[in-house]
């Protein structure tokens, strides 16, 4: 199942993609969030994670944090949410997969 798919066909029927001169920064977003999500998989699921996880909180969760911020700065600065006022399907998408890695602690 590829679960991004299935949340860009809903965005597009639900009208939540946003206006057509600005999907391709929705696009961004969430390819984006996938993305880090991807990070945070290798360390959750593989039998090495725990070994990576310090390098995970202490510079790759911070990098992609810091990429994000970039993003909203220049392709959003002045709206509410990403790239304009009105929530999209990756406006959605980025806080679960923060709340995804949110529990993780090196202890």
């Amino acid at each position: 199942m590829q679960s991004h798919t299935i949340m860009r066909f809903l965005a597009r029927k639900y009208d939540a993609y946003g206006p057509v001169e600005q999907r391709h920064w929705v696009d961004l977003v969430a390819d984006g969030a996938e993305d880090f999500k991807s990070k945070l998989s290798k360390v959750v699921y593989s039998a090495d994670g725990l070994e990576n996880l310090p390098e995970y909180l202490e510079t790759t969760a911070p990098e992609w944090l810091a990429k994000f911020e970039r993003l909203k700065g220049e392709i959003g600065a002045d709206s509410t949410f990403f790239t304009s006022d009105a929530a999209t399907h990756a406006d959605l998408y980025v806080p679960v997969v923060l709340w995804c890695g949110s529990g993780l602690t090196s202890a």
